[in-house]
Order: C-alpha cells, then structure tokens, then sequence
C-alpha cells in the first residue's frame, strides 16, 4: 500500500513535535521554577494600595523542601550544576506564557523578582496557580491564604431565653433567640467595628476586592459589601417568625442558612430528583428574594451560547442532582461555589462510585449534608460522607477500616466506639423528634408489628427455596456462597409477599397470602374513616401487582411513585396526595420515595417488607411522621410469621440501640454465617397457615 503522506509535511511536524516536547512539557531536570508570593509591608501606609512581590526560586523536584533562590543559578553557583540554566530558562518562558502578568520578567537578563499590585496578584492567584503546575511551575501562596476570614452577617441575640417560649437547647439556642436579634457585620464570626465597617465600605465604593483588616487579608465582593452593610443593625424577627411558621424543618432550616450566612459565589443544592421541585418551592415560599436556577432535564445546558460558570454565578442557589453532578462535572467543576448542600447526602455513601467522586471534585467555602442515615450498612459510609466535607478528619479508608470500623463492626469495640463519636460529634447536629425543646408540637407515632400467616400453597414454596439454597451453598466456595445466599433471602422475601411475586406468572393475589390480606383489612379501617395511607415496598415488581389489585377492589387507582416516575410526574403526585380532596392510597418503593418527601396528609404508614435496617424504615415513615404532621401517625409493620423476616424483626428490635449508636444493620452479615447457622436463620418454624 503507497502512502498518501507528503514527506516535507512529515518532516515539518516532527520539527514542531520536537520543539513541542523542547518548550511546552514539564521537564525532566530536579530543577524546577518556584515563585513565592510576599504580601505588601504591614507598614505601608495603604497596604491594600501596596505592592505584591513574585520572588523567582528553583526547588528540587526530587526534594520539594530544597528551595534556592534563582541569583545562584544565574551564577553557576548552585547544587543543580551549570546545566540547570538552561532549564530554568526554558521554564521561565513556560511561564510567562500561562501566566502574561509575569512576562515582564524575561525583560531581564538575570531576573529574579516582581511587583504586582493588589487586583493583578488577586487574579494571578486565582487563575494561574493551576495552569503553572500543569507545565512544572509551583506557586508558594502565604500559608494564611487558603484559610482567609469571610465578612458575613451573623444573627446576635436580644435577650435571653425565658418561660415555656424560651426553652434553650444544648446548643445554647432556643425559641426567643431565634424571634429577637439583630443582624451584624462580621468577620470569621467576630463583630466588625464601625471603623471597620467604613473601611470595608470604601473599598468597595473604590471598586477594591482584597482588603488588609486586623491584620489579615479579607477577599470581597462590592456589591455583596454594600447588601452587607445595608442589612447590618436591622431586625430578623419578621423573617425568623415567618421561617418558624413552617415549625422549622430541614429545607428551611437551611434556607435560614442561606439567608443569615451569605457567602461568596452561589449556593449549589444537590439532591435527589424526587425533591428537586420541593426544593424550588420551598425557596420561593420563603426566601423569595433569592434568584434560584434549576440545572435539570435535557435543555438543562439552554440555547445560547453562554457557558453554565457565567449562568450560574448570576443566581444565589443553583439546584441540580446527584446523577447530574457526575455527568455534568466540567461545568459544575468550573464555579467557585460559596456553599454546597448535599440533601440526602447517604446517595455519597459509597466512595468509589462517580458521583461521590464528582461531588468531591467541586470546591466550595462552605458545605453542609442533610441526611436522616448517615450509616446504613457499614461504617465506610460515615468516612465518604466525612471525607467529601472535611478531608482528612478521619485519615484515609485503610487507616480508618483499620482503626475504626474493624474493631467496632467486628468486635463491639465500645472505647472505639466512644473515640469516634468524639471525633466527628463536632461536625455532626442531630436532631432527635423526641427532643420536645426542639420540636414541642409533633404528635405521637404509635408503632405495630402486624403478624401474617402464610398460606399452605406460601409455605410450601418457602420451604422449597430454603431446601434449594441449604443444598447449594453446602457445595460452593465463600465467594459463591455469598451471592447464593444473598439471591435466596431475596427469593423468601418475594414469598413472604405473595406467591405471585415469586413466581411472576401474572396469577391471581385474592387469598393466597396472608399479607395482602392483612393490607386489605388496614385500608378498608382506613379509608371508611377518610384518612390517608402510604405503603412502602422495597420490590418495584410487588408495587405493581399490588397496585392493580387495590384499583380493582376499591375502584380508584392508588398513587404509585417508582424509580422509573419522572420528576414532573412525582411532583404531580406529592401535590396531589397533600390536597384535601387528594387519593388515600399511595404506593411506594422504598429507593424511590422513602427520602425527601413531604406527605405529611397521611396518617397511616404501612410497611409490606422489611428492611434490615431500622434508620431506612424510620426515614420511610418520616415521609407522614415529620414537622407539619398534625395527627397521630400509625406504623404498621408486616411480618411473616415463623420465617426469615420475624427472625430479622427481632433482630431490628435487639440491636437498635446499637444501630441508632453508630453501626447500621446490613444483609453481608448473613452472607458470612456457616451452614448451620444459616439454616437456622431462614427455616420455617411450626406456625399456624392459612388454608
């Protein structure tokens, strides 16, 4: 085969290939270009007018902490040899290519400094660092610079809690000091002066965006500044009043947030999609000031040509989800965010999985997670969630499995137990429903376990699967076994239901099991009275079927929300069921709406399967049982008598307390038991069956 290639064109390109490699990747040397920044002199009469000092420095690459100044290169002097000029050079047009501010540099045969003023060395600092790196030049920023103070408004408190309004929490703050305060002006949580204040306000007014306060330096925005300092010394009793009307729930907790800590850039809220709209709604109803920009749906990227950083930095709050943030992390990535709030933040439990990554990625001066299970299964979903807000507290997953989560998970290890709440309690603010100075208007919720008999035609399938995976997991090795037993408890749970959830032959459910049954006799009580039921379900197919049932015998289709229900349409359900008028049946699967929901119009919650872990089940219930719910709110839990699921009902009851401690309650446990013990476990004990 002849080549179609034009030799001269060839030999051109490996000319620009080698002058590429020459001139624009990092080099191979130990030598390597540093600059380190210096902040004005603290005696400049005007230090926020003064200059910025680049100093040029050469580090080892193969020892970081050897640094030299570049006048011994200049002079042949230095430990890198005569041959490190060369490279030095080279660098110092790398450069002055990522970074032109710095170009003025090569104007000098030996140089080895530069002034830069406040607002260049601002954009230096945040625009170049970066980039220098990516061609082998490190930038040395002040150690104070990555932990710079923000001006903000806190609230201040008039008066002291007293009498049943002023109950005081743990915390220190109670009824009255969220009715009765002032907002002030300052700066790392420290009440800026008047002069202060002045000063901020002039800098501003000079169009300034770093200015020298108590002796440190404090970046800010003008606009933001001169919104400061109008609201500094007014009152928050209207806005405080109107946000505990809706008796405080997380949303417009947070939104309080938002409203008393303003920060620099946007605030980004990720959660799932189920809740993307409550979210919406939930600010215009009580922070209607706030511009807020929902990044969701096929035209979420819009028609013109504007790129998602400069839309974003134009609203206060941007709301997208968690699967978003994964596929959409370039654009998100690109914004300095002032806060992420992760709501329903166990969708971060895992961290190997993308969006955990991608959420990680994001840079942010605040962040905040909102979680009812912050473990579910196993102690490795505490160190993702603590890993992607405050890196480095619980070091990194191997040290952490070592230290922590082996000897507590494995070995009930109590002083390690107590170590790591001491640890992470600082960053942790768990409110209890029980505790009544937080929330002294919540009615009681009444909890049952509904025992259900199988039918003979159940038990005989039961049996039948217990017999298959004993004889299958005897024969196998650990790894294999794991999956089989695992697959089989799914089997007997699907039983437990209902034969024609196991079977999936389309068959008839009237009288064949003794769950159904039992739901029909609660919605019948139900429904005779007007109130309202939601039913969980872990088994999208188990909806379904139960689904069509309910309409034929009641004659209205039942509410169904599923992983497959679109944003719009789970809107569309939620508004309905809260109406007056609104449908008493809604149907569930845990996945899908057992987080986020607000379905405070019912009364009633049944639970069809069981979960292994109460936290699930009690952030199921949380759907009806949360701030807003006005009535008694009754738990029915299904369990079927003598199999898998009473032996997991016990097990819920007798290691809650250790559960609701630190550790969840996962199924891998039961993947490790031997034979014998396995068998104890899911055999049918004597029980009375339904005909």
């Amino acid at each position: 085969m002849s080549s179609s290639l034009d030799p001269a064109k060839v030999a051109a390109f490996a000319v620009r290939l080698d002058e590429w490699i020459s001139t624009g990747a990092a080099s191979s040397s130990r030598a390597h270009l540093c600059l380190r920044v210096h902040e004005p002199a603290d005696g400049a009469a005007s230090p926020e007018l003064g200059q910025w000092t680049i100093e040029l420095l050469v580090q080892d690459a193969d020892e970081p902490s050897l640094i030299v100044g570049i006048t011994e290169i200049w002079e042949g002097q230095s430990l890198f040899g005569a041959e490190a000029i060369h490279e030095v050079v080279t660098q110092l047009g790398k450069m002055a290519r990522v970074a032109p501010e710095l170009s003025a540099l090569l104007d000098s045969a030996a140089p080895s400094e530069i002034m830069l003023d406040t607002d260049t060395l601002l954009s230096f600092a945040s625009e170049r660092v970066e980039a220098l790196a990516d061609v082998g030049v490190s930038v040395l920023l002040p150690s104070w610079w990555t932990r710079r103070n923000r001006v903000g408004l806190r609230a201040n408190a008039k008066s002291k809690a007293t009498g049943s309004q002023g109950v005081v929490t743990e915390s220190g703050f109670g009824l009255d000091q969220l009715i009765s305060f002032t907002w002030e002006a300052a700066l790392g949580g420290r009440k800026l002066t008047k002069s202060e204040l002045r000063l901020l306000q002039l800098s501003a007014e000079a169009k300034r965006h770093l200015v020298r306060l108590r002796g440190e330096w404090v970046q800010i925005d003008p606009a933001e500044i001169a919104a400061l300092i109008a609201m500094a010394g007014t009152r928050g009793e209207a806005q405080a009043g109107e946000l505990l009307r809706a008796g405080l729930g997380k949303t417009p907790q947070l939104i309080a947030t938002m409203l008393a800590d303003p920060v620099a850039g946007p605030t980004l809220v990720i959660s799932p999609v189920s809740v993307l709209g409550n979210w919406a709604r939930e600010l215009q109803r009580f922070a209607p000031r706030l511009s807020v920009m929902v990044h969701h749906g096929s035209d979420r990227h819009g028609d013109d040509e504007a790129p998602f950083a400069s839309r974003a930095i134009q609203h206060d709050v941007v709301l997208t989800t968690y699967s978003l943030v994964a596929r959409d992390i370039e654009h998100l990535a690109a914004v300095a965010w002032g806060r992420i709030a992760l709501d329903e933040a166990q969708q971060i439990k895992n961290p190997g999985t993308a969006q955990t990554k991608a959420v990680a990625r994001l840079s942010s001066h605040r962040r905040i997670a909102l979680t009812g299970t912050p473990v579910e299964n196993r102690l490795a979903e505490l160190w993702s969630l603590m890993h992607v807000l405050n890196p480095g507290l619980l070091g990194n997953l191997t040290s952490f499995t070592r230290r922590f989560s082996g000897p507590i998970e494995r070995d009930h290890d109590e002083a390690v137990t107590a170590l790591l709440l001491r640890v992470t309690g600082p960053f942790i603010l768990r409110r209890l429903k029980t505790d009544r100075s937080i929330i002294d208007d919540l009615p009681d919720k009444i909890e049952q376990t509904e025992r259900c008999s199988l039918t003979r035609e159940q038990a005989t399938l039961y049996q039948a699967v217990v017999d298959e995976l004993l004889a299958a997991v005897a024969e196998v090795d650990e790894m294999t076994k794991r999956g089989l037993v695992l697959g089989g408890i799914s089997k007997l749970k699907q039983v437990c239901n209902h034969p024609a959830h196991f079977l999936r032959d389309g068959s008839m459910l009237a009288a064949r099991s003794g769950k159904p049954n039992r739901v029909e006799e609660l919605l019948d009580e139900i429904i005779d009275v007007g109130d309202r039921v939601l039913c969980f379900t872990q088994f999208a197919e188990w909806g379904h079927l139960l689904v069509n049932h309910l309409s034929q015998r009641y004659g209205a289709e039942p509410l169904w929300l599923h992983g497959g229900t679109t944003r719009s349409r789970r809107d569309e359900m939620v508004a309905a069921f809260n109406e007056p008028d609104g449908p008493q049946i809604f149907v569930l699967s845990l996945k899908a709406g057992g987080t986020g929901l607000n379905l405070t119009a019912a009364s009633h919650v049944i639970h069809l399967d069981r979960w292994w872990n109460p936290a699930v089940e009690d952030q199921a219930t949380d759907r009806a049982y949360r701030i807003g719910q006005r009535r008694t709110v009754q738990v029915h839990k299904l369990v079927s008598s003598g199999t898998i699921e009473e032996r997991i009902d016990e097990m819920i009851t007798n290691k809650r307390a250790l559960a609701e401690r630190v550790v969840g309650s996962g199924e891998q446990w039961v993947t490790e038991l031997t034979v014998d013990e396995l068998r104890d476990v899911i055999s049918l004990r004597p029980q009375e069956t339904d005909s």
